[in-house]
């Protein structure tokens, strides 16, 4: 998971993510905390911030999507410095309460984050934003952490479990995750449909191959397969078939292959 190639962009994009998560002047407390803790060393506080150290080149050097989720411990470790900066700067009552009313600068930022250009410049850097951007807002849905408004994807599993006949196969290339882990893995819902994870923006030529010959296989034996338009198109000249019927999940087109 390690990747040789160049990933200044992820590393730099690694301190966005920790500034994203404590948005208020207790960043200044976590600077001050750090000064603290470098004045006066405690040998058990010394040994965290090891930890947090490990975590940061470990975490930030993970070349894979959900880099934020690897990166959760240095979240949690970051809270030491920011505690310790805290009952250091104790005396200073003013900084204290401006940094209790900074706390609300979260708020304004989530309900705001849509509409703040340099972030939405900085999230479309990412490489894998346009395949997601069809079915929602990336930068509303990545960084506002109230998600009650969306439920495509819960909508797109229940229309889709209700069209799919029994035993059908289905690849797909982005709720291919929830449909497998979640909705048949934790709710049991539709176990009997098929939907291999195939990974289609890291498959190679060859992997491409053994796939269409796996769905070749399974329209010569007239199982019931779907598609979606994007695997379609990644496998369209390594299929045969006679004719595709297209059906509508949502407001997303598949294609049943025949």
């Amino acid at each position: 998971m390690f990747s040789s190639a160049p990933g200044s962009f992820w590393r730099l994009n690694y301190l966005l993510l920790l500034l994203y998560q404590y948005p208020s002047l207790i960043l200044v407390f976590l600077i001050y905390g750090l000064y603290a803790l470098a004045v006066r060393p405690r040998g058990f506080e010394l040994f965290l911030l090891a930890a947090l150290l490990a975590q940061i080149l470990w975490s930030a050097n993970f070349r894979i999507w959900d880099v934020y989720a690897y990166a959760l411990p240095v979240y949690v470790l970051s809270a030491l410095p920011i505690c310790r900066g805290l009952a250091a700067g104790w005396c200073g009552r003013r900084l204290l309460i401006l940094a209790a009313l900074s706390l609300l600068a979260p708020v304004l930022l989530y309900k705001n984050v849509r509409h703040i250009d340099p972030i939405r410049s900085w999230v479309e850097r990412y490489p894998m934003v346009e395949r997601v951007r069809g079915a929602f807002d990336p930068v509303h849905y990545f960084l506002d952490p109230e998600k009650h408004a969306f439920d495509r994807t819960d909508r797109y599993a229940g229309a889709l479990f209700r069209r799919l006949p029994e035993g059908a196969w289905y690849y797909d290339d982005t709720y291919d995750y929830p449909l497998v882990y979640y909705y048949q893995q934790v709710r049991r819902q539709r176990t009997d449909i098929h939907c291999p994870i195939v990974f289609p923006f890291w498959i190679t030529e060859e992997d491409k191959r053994k796939l269409a010959s796996r769905i070749n296989g399974q329209i010569d034996a007239r199982e019931p397969v779907y598609l979606s338009g994007f695997i379609l198109d990644l496998l369209r000249h390594l299929l045969h078939y006679g004719e595709s019927e297209s059906i509508r999940i949502v407001d997303t087109e598949i294609y049943r292959l025949r």
